[in-house]
């Protein structure tokens, strides 16, 4: 039986209002975009974003007593809309991107204690520049009203984490490491075997991307 839980209570409340922040000024880039847009008819520009969309976007379910997630949405239908959104947003970028795939997992953070966390992947590919985006989500764990062997998955500002980007032919792509501080996931690596060449690091435009991620949901 696993004991899964969540490594919210170590999270340092000052650096998580600032990535809010970001990100909220990330949205309304995209928001005021898709006012720009109405002669393409974007399909996003109707939509109402708030702080509160923002916070309580269910991704997944977990089943008590075991590692067993499955995804709320489809996974095919939610990368077409990133795709879109990637490509269409006020060309904030001129790149061209491809969504490439979305999973969730249970991930091992102590096995001794048996603690484990609920870990989120959505990855996509620039075109242009030719290297590869991961996004890491850690989904908290929220009781469901209606079924007590079911925890819904929730995503928020303060659960999309490290936007990983580069050129890494593992079969992992960029990976990522924890924070021996708060337990966090917050940095990325190319794990071995792979090239010299390969690297993967932070994206300097990871609000934006962050933002794209978490819209793509609602």
């Amino acid at each position: 039986m696993y004991n899964i839980l969540k490594h919210s209570a170590m999270k340092t409340r000052t650096i998580m209002a600032t990535i809010a922040v970001a990100i909220i000024a990330g949205v309304s880039i995209f928001a005021a975009c898709s006012k720009e847009e109405k002669k393409n008819a974007h399909p996003f520009a109707q939509n109402k974003i708030n702080e509160a969309d923002l916070n309580e976007v269910t991704v997944g379910y977990l089943y008590s007593g075991t590692s067993d997630i499955t995804l709320a949405f489809d996974a095919q239908d939610y990368l077409d809309r990133l795709e879109q959104i990637l490509n269409d947003s006020c060309s904030w970028t001129t790149n061209t991107y491809i969504a490439e795939d979305v999973q969730i997992w249970t991930d091992t953070i102590d096995p001794a204690a048996s603690l484990y966390s609920p870990v989120m992947k959505v990855s996509f590919y620039d075109v242009t520049d030719e290297q590869g985006f991961t996004v890491y989500i850690e989904p908290r764990m929220v009781a469901s009203a209606y079924n007590t062997d079911i925890f819904n998955l929730v995503v928020g500002l303060d659960e999309i984490h490290s936007v990983c980007t580069g050129v890494c032919h593992n079969p992992k792509g960029c990976y990522y490491t924890r924070s021996a501080y708060s337990g966090q996931i917050d940095a990325c690596y190319c794990p071995d075997p792979h090239w010299q060449s390969d690297f993967c690091k932070i994206s300097v435009y990871q609000n934006l991307y962050k933002t794209a991620v978490l819209w793509s949901m609602l």
